[in-house]
């Protein structure tokens, strides 16, 4: 069980970075803020600063002309967002705070203690709220000018890009953020994604993953068999939970169960233990199709973990059943190919390239849904999802597991060749870790791929981009790990040697 709470009523104030620098002064509260003498505004969350500037009157409209040139005069703010929240600890569940998206470098204070440092705008950062007092409390952002905190990094001579967002290939911020043929320079800063309250029970599944298996296995005791059977499908459920201590080495009973339209199916088994996998069979399988290629089935699924007569665990979801398998040769060459198998068949991909809604992404989820119907209106079956991007919110594989549209989803990189460093591996692998995990239980997401247009720039260089470690060892690591039955692409287009 869960229970989400939006935190809201966020001001907003703001200090040139001279003046920080000078004056050496730190914000941690409410109280410091008021001291320093700042101007303080209504701020919106989920917001852009920029936004809240044009209501205020500090901004023309920026999205009029080449308004949006007088945003570069403000990229050298320190912005502090601040608000207040009351909390209340409940029996059985832990809590957390999340902040779904901070754009991009910011200092996290709570109650005037610092709670974190973080450095990346793509995912959400979750901090337990273990040990904190029932009752009201303050929190405050410090959000960092971007491209300032860069400049303290030394640039590698290989760490080059675009000469136009050159100053963000140290900043897991997107690139097109910095200027880029389709957008224009805007280095925004804000609180982009929602700030919840979360509450979770102590005890419940960590994660839940099902997947297809390309050959039909059963599950006999201690062997693995495969059936010819071509009505049968085995499904794996892969999971893992948290249950009582006393109960962890104890047998459970499963219950899964799944309907979609007129089909449906129960399997019923003992485990030991509260992770693992779970395979069965499932005769008569409804398959998830793309469009073109059949319906886009997707089954409500219940599953239940029975201690003796006690239920213990319980979770619905919604899940497709599909195999997918990428066939590709390494170069475009007669006789090369780059075909997507779904379910043994080969589609013919009708497709287009998914670029940023907004400018500043805030608003994205405005026009998401009438960017979505026109993609549908085009009669696509394929959005690749771009390295130059944020990563979309799950709202867009909902509508492409309901609507039959296959995802290619590059990681966020593009045109840079980034810092081959361990502290640098190390952001990597914890972003691609989060993006994984909360994306791959959706029947559209097709590939993993790590870049766009990295391979063929390295290789332009008349250099070898298979030397690149962060798409030849850190992603395709996390897929094998955390998304077995995915496959990966290096980069977008992939040239696997010099």
């Amino acid at each position: 069980m869960k229970k989400n709470v939006n935190i809201g009523n966020w001001r907003l104030a703001w200090m040139e970075n001279a003046a920080v620098r000078e004056n050496a002064i730190e914000f941690k509260c409410a109280a410091d803020v008021e001291k320093g003498g700042c101007r303080v505004i209504d701020a919106t969350v989920p917001g852009n600063f920029e936004i809240d500037f044009m209501r205020e009157g500090l901004l023309d409209d920026i999205y009029m002309g080449t308004n949006t040139v007088q945003t570069q005069k403000y990229e050298n703010l320190h912005l502090y967002y601040f608000t207040e929240f009351i909390y209340t600890a409940e029996e059985g569940f832990d809590a957390n705070l999340c902040f779904g998206g901070i754009d991009t470098v910011a200092e996290i204070y709570l109650d005037g203690e610092k709670l974190a440092f973080v450095e990346n705008m793509f995912h959400a950062h979750r901090f337990s709220l273990k040990g904190v007092k029932e009752g009201k409390h303050e929190l405050l952002v410090h959000i960092i000018p971007a491209t300032i905190y860069a400049r303290q990094f030394e640039i590698p001579a290989m760490c080059w890009g675009l000469k136009y967002n050159q100053d963000g290939i140290m900043l897991r911020k997107p690139g097109s953020m910095f200027g880029w043929d389709i957008m224009p320079r805007a280095v925004s800063a804000g609180i982009w994604r929602d700030v919840t309250l979360n509450k979770k029970s102590k005890f419940d599944f960590k994660y839940v993953y099902f997947g297809l298996d390309k050959r039909n296995v059963t599950e006999n005791e201690n062997e693995r068999n495969v059936t010819e059977n071509e009505n049968e499908h085995t499904i794996t459920m892969l999971f893992d939970a948290s249950v009582r201590p006393e109960q962890v080495f104890k047998k459970f009973k499963f219950v899964i169960s799944g309907v979609c339209k007129d089909h449906s199916f129960e399997h019923t088994c003992i485990h030991t233990g509260a992770s693992g996998y779970i395979n069965f069979v499932v005769k008569d399988l409804l398959l998830w199709w793309p469009r073109n290629y059949g319906e886009p089935n997707l089954y409500d699924i219940c599953i239940k973990v029975y201690d003796g007569e006690e239920l213990i665990l319980s979770k619905k979801m919604c899940q497709g059943f599909r195999t997918l398998t990428l066939e590709h040769s390494d170069i475009v060459e007669d006789g090369g190919r780059f075909d997507f198998i779904v379910n043994g068949v080969k589609i013919m991909i009708v497709g287009t390239n998914w670029v940023p809604m907004d400018a500043y992404h805030s608003r994205d989820n405005q026009r998401l849904p009438r960017a979505l119907e026109l993609a549908k209106e085009a009669g696509c079956n394929m959005l690749r999802l771009w390295g130059g991007n944020v990563y979309e919110p799950h709202s867009l594989f909902d509508f492409c597991d309901k609507n039959g549209i296959l995802v290619w989803q590059d990681f966020g990189m593009g045109c840079h060749y980034y810092p081959q460093n361990q502290t640098f591996f190390d952001i990597i692998r914890n972003e691609a870790e989060w993006l994984v995990k909360n994306y791959r239980h959706h029947a559209s997401l097709a590939l993993w791929c790590g870049d766009n247009e990295i391979d063929s720039m390295v290789a332009g260089m008349g250099l070898d981009p298979s030397k690149n470690i962060i798409t030849r060892e850190i992603l395709p690591r996390v897929i094998e790990r955390l998304d077995p039955y995915r496959d990966y692409i290096a980069s977008s287009p992939y040239i696997s040697q010099k």
